[in-house]
């Protein structure tokens, strides 16, 4: 049990905030939807929270964020190989989220099934040696991935994902390179770029990157507001107004992206 709180306490560090009450409006986005179905999971009222899961994946089946939401909720109805699916489907879309890899080891322990890729595969290992913070291993492991297969995006994703846990970011940055020349149309790859060129002040080659990214997914806050903040640091501040609002105009509430209006607003008095 302890196990199982440990994991679902991840899932609540990887979601973000917490939802007070449900919304009483009907949601438009896969977003909106899955906050609503975070909100009522907190609540207690698990079918609803599951009924409004599947409308945030069918809206957004790339989402990371709605699979892992549907997997906690599927693990609360004690539905597990429904909860390993969703998880499956979020390590599908980014092989190192670590809420996911968590999860999948619990929910196989649980279904006592043994997973056999565990040992074979260079990529999993190196992921799980990086979880439990023995980076010179994981590296090695990683390294020994992308040596037997050069085309290997999910190696080169994990790459990036242990170089950034070791604060190494211009290594990241060519690991991600190397990923998004191998599927250009890899949202974690991009979003991740973008994230880490902003943490190297590359403000320009960060927006260049949440471009793609929102070529693949228009309607991503998160992006846009990271697209904004960019632009804000490079002092184009009614470029950066104009993202920010159509963020806005998506998701009227999101606090964050208030607080980056606020901010770009404050450079034009």
């Amino acid at each position: 049990m302890t196990r199982w709180i440990v994991v679902l306490l991840l899932f609540l560090l990887f979601v973000g905030i917490a939802f007070a009450d449900s919304d009483n409006n009907t949601p438009t986005t896969s977003n909106a939807w899955n906050q609503k179905a975070f909100s009522l999971q907190n609540l207690g009222k698990f079918q609803e929270a599951l009924n409004a899961s599947n409308q945030a994946t069918q809206l957004n089946p790339n989402s990371t964020q709605a699979w892992n939401t549907q997997a906690s909720i599927l693990i609360h109805l004690e539905r597990y190989e429904e909860a390993l699916a969703a998880i499956n489907q979020t390590l599908q879309l980014n092989p190192t989220n670590a809420y996911a890899s968590t999860t999948k080891d619990m929910l196989l322990e649980k279904l006592g099934i043994t997973d056999e890729s565990s040992d074979t595969d260079l990529v999993q290992k190196a992921i799980k040696l990086s979880n439990t913070k023995k980076m010179d291993e994981a590296l090695t492991t990683i390294n020994e991935a992308i040596a037997q297969d050069p085309n290997n995006i999910k190696a080169w994703d994990a790459k990036a994902t242990i170089m950034l846990k070791f604060g190494d970011r211009e290594r990241a940055v060519d690991a991600l390179n190397h990923s998004v020349q191998l599927n250009p149309d890899s949202t974690f790859a991009w979003h991740t770029l973008g994230y880490t060129y902003i943490n190297l002040d590359r403000y320009e080659d960060a927006i260049k990157a949440y471009d793609e990214e929102l070529r693949l997914n228009p309607t991503s806050g998160d992006t846009l507001n990271n697209k904004a903040y960019a632009l804000q640091k490079l002092g184009k501040y009614n470029e950066a107004l104009e993202v920010i609002n159509h963020a806005l105009e998506l998701y009227p509430n999101a606090s964050i992206e208030l607080q980056t209006k606020n901010s770009i607003l404050s450079h034009l008095k």
